[in-house]
C-alpha cells in the first residue's frame, strides 16, 4: 500500500487449507497483479490501522512476523479467517444489517458501483474477471432497474 499514491498494489493472496496451513501464491491470472487506486475515506482508515497495527507490533516486540502483510493476526502473522468471520459478524451486529458472507461485501460495490453509473469495463478490470459477460452475467440485474435514469438522462437531454 503507498500511502501517498492511495494506489493498493496486489502481489500475493493467501489461502488456508485445513490440517496444513497457510499458503502464500501469485494471483491466479496475469491480471490479478494490479494497482487498485482506493478512495480517500479507505486510505484514511487504512492510515489508523497502520498505527494500531504499529502500536501492537512494539508490544510484541521480537515476537512480531513481519510478512508485509497489510491485516494480520496479533503477533504479525497471517489473519485466521475464522476470527475474521466471526469480527465481521459482531461488525454487522453492531450495525443492525442482516448477515451475509463476506464474499457479498464484493457483490455489494459491485452492485453500488453499477447503480452510480460506472461503466461495466472499469468495473470488470476492479474485480478481475476474465471478460466483460462474467461482470455484467453476475450483476446484469442491476442494469434494469438504472432503466429509469436513463429515460430521465435522455429526457432532460432532448426535451
Amino acid at each position: 500500500m503507498d500511502f501517498s499514491s492511495g494506489v493498493l498494489t496486489v502481489r500475493r493472496t493467501v489461502d488456508f487449507i485445513p490440517h496444513y496451513g497457510y499458503v502464500e501464491t501469485k494471483p491466479k491470472t496475469k491480471k490479478g497483479f494490479r494497482k487498485i487506486l482506493l478512495p480517500l475515506f479507505a486510505i484514511e482508515k487504512l492510515e489508523l490501522h497502520r498505527l494500531s497495527q504499529l502500536e501492537q507490533r512494539e508490544k510484541v516486540g521480537d515476537g512480531w512476523s513481519d510478512l508485509g502483510l497489510v491485516f494480520t493476526g496479533l503477533t504479525g502473522n497471517y489473519f485466521n479467517p475464522r476470527y475474521m468471520l466471526k469480527l465481521f459478524g459482531k461488525a454487522l451486529d453492531q450495525a443492525g444489517l442482516a448477515h451475509i458472507r463476506f464474499h457479498d461485501l464484493r457483490h455489494s460495490v459491485v452492485t453500488l458501483l453499477l447503480a452510480l453509473g460506472v461503466d461495466a469495463r472499469s468495473i470488470q478490470e476492479l474485480v478481475d474477471h476474465k471478460d466483460i459477460e462474467t461482470t455484467l452475467g453476475i450483476y446484469g440485474h442491476v442494469l434494469p432497474s438504472m432503466q429509469e435514469a436513463i429515460a430521465e438522462k435522455l429526457g432532460g437531454f432532448f426535451g
